[in-house]
């Protein structure tokens, strides 16, 4: 597009019929000093009212931005193209064009700045701002402290289908990572000269048991879920416990992609592993313990027992927990054991009780209690009792069932 010059005469120039808008804004003063009968009609003014206006009336802030820049750098007869202005209509309205910018000489002297304008198409302008909504997402996973991931779907996954064909197409139909960020990448230890969305989505996250488990997760509350365990393997071969917070597009029964953010569960896991190994060990401990040992809960049930309580008095286990304290042990009729002993780590003094047997006997004990946890209403109480005068057993021997807790 190249524009011409307005000129003087009786018949019409080029400058007034040529189909784009033109103007000249002088460089000193900022003022429209001639347009053509297009701009005038585009902005819906005479061409009188704009020439001789200031042009900040007919160009908003950025664009006339835009201008000064060019005619600081620009010398004449230099130009630049495909510029992205806006002016404002005479009735308010915005009009986005794209332009022909370059600097002239008026009348020979005065240094101006002459504009060839076209409406600028609607579709192309969306798909700018397309564009730019994608750059700035694209910069927000890009920094994010978090690792973010999309599977997309090459063969849709058909989740209309029975289960188990479901999940198999989850895992064997083709799929690509993308937009998987620099945290994912870390996360899954791959080296810093790769890009993580070139890797093979089976290289982190294979089918096996757990993971098999999440799939059927994910379609049962249709790929919109937070905290879904999953199990993978970073690119050195070290499985990986994780959560993943995932959401899914899906079309007509079909899943085309699915994206999210994982957590590192791998250090909660091994502390899981650790206590429960602890727990183990406790247990066992307990289970050779020779007295008998109850849990008096809050509401005075009993809530957990060991297998001495079985040996000694002829309960089993289940027998027990649930129970009220009451049915088993007698206590002094002016003594609340919720009540009436010191907190966690305090030595309470030696209790004398009755206990009752599986066989209805009653055999008098002497009871050392314990509390466990520091609010009152939180309470638990550990009783071990020490029968007095007893055999190894009080009633019929019963199978073994060690340690347990009610629930």
């Amino acid at each position: 597009m190249r524009p011409v010059a307005p000129t003087t005469g009786a018949e019409a120039s080029p400058w007034d019929t040529a189909p784009v808008m033109l103007d000249l804004i002088a460089i000193e003063g900022e003022r429209i000093l001639a347009c053509n009968a297009t701009q005038a009609a585009a902005i819906g003014c005479a061409p009188d009212q704009l020439v001789g206006a200031p042009a900040e009336r007919f160009y908003l802030h950025d664009s006339l931005e835009c201008l000064r820049s060019l005619a600081e750098r620009l010398d004449p007869g230099q130009g630049e193209a495909n510029l992205r202005l806006q002016l404002r209509r005479g009735d308010g309205q915005l009009l986005p064009v794209t332009a022909q910018v370059d600097i002239v000489l008026w009348n020979g002297k005065t240094r101006a700045l002459r504009t060839a304008k076209a409406p600028l198409d609607p579709a192309l302008d969306a798909a700018e701002q397309v564009e730019r909504e994608n750059e700035i997402l694209r910069g927000i996973v890009s920094a994010s402290k978090d690792a973010l991931w999309c599977i997309e779907f090459a063969e849709p996954v058909d989740l209309t289908a029975p289960a188990p064909e479901a999940i198999r197409q989850f895992f064997e139909n083709v799929c690509y990572w993308r937009l998987c960020n620099r945290a994912m990448a870390r996360f899954y230890k791959l080296p810093e000269d790769m890009d993580f969305n070139d890797t093979q989505v089976r290289a982190t996250f294979p089918r096996n048991a757990e993971n098999e488990a999440f799939a059927r997760l994910l379609i049962e509350h249709g790929f919109n879920i937070d905290g879904a365990p999953a199990l993978d393997r970073r690119l050195d071969g070290v499985a990986a416990h994780v959560e993943n917070d995932v959401r899914g597009h899906i079309a007509d029964g079909m899943l085309h992609r699915m994206w999210g953010a994982t957590r590192d569960l791998s250090e909660q896991k091994r502390t899981e592993l650790a206590l429960a190994s602890r727990l183990d060990a406790t247990v066992e401990v307990l289970s050779a313990v020779p007295d008998p040992i109850l849990v008096i809960g809050r509401e005075g049930l009993l809530e957990a027992a060991n297998p001495a309580v079985e040996w000694r008095f002829g309960w089993t286990v289940d027998e027990v927990l649930g129970r009220p304290a009451g049915d088993l042990v007698r206590f002094p009729a002016d003594f609340d054991p919720a009540n009436d002993i010191g907190g966690p780590g305090v030595e309470n003094p030696a209790l004398e009780v009755t206990v009752r047997t599986a066989d209805g006997q009653e055999h008098p004990c002497r009871a050392h209690l314990s509390a466990l946890g520091e609010a009152i209403q939180d309470r638990r109480v550990v009783l071990t009792l020490r029968p007095e005068a007893m055999g190894s057993k009080a009633g019929p021997q019963r199978g073994h069932s060690g340690n347990r807790t009610a629930g």
